[in-house]
């Protein structure tokens, strides 16, 4: 069972690898900030890693999504930025 200092010390991790508020915002644009644009794949985290954060292992940030309840695009969305703090 996963605790809240787990989330904590995994988004600070995320937040060492990448700019996660500016990740948000990159996939609530080309989401449409709604669910029904998300094709089940972390295609546009993938492109703003890419284009962003060119210099960070895409699978090790997936990875920790994937621990924060995130398996695509629409679930970063919901279950990673959704507790930002904007």
């Amino acid at each position: 069972m996963r605790n809240g200092q787990d989330e904590q010390h995994e988004l600070a991790q995320l937040n060492q690898l990448c700019d996660t508020l500016a990740m948000c915002r990159y996939l609530g644009k080309k989401l449409g900030y709604s669910t029904a644009g998300c094709d089940n794949t972390f295609r546009y985290t993938r492109a703003y890693l890419a284009t962003y954060s060119p210099d960070v292992n895409a699978e090790e940030v997936l990875a920790l999504l994937q621990r924060l309840g995130a398996h695509c695009d629409c679930e970063v969305g919901l279950n990673v930025c959704a507790g930002i703090d904007a």
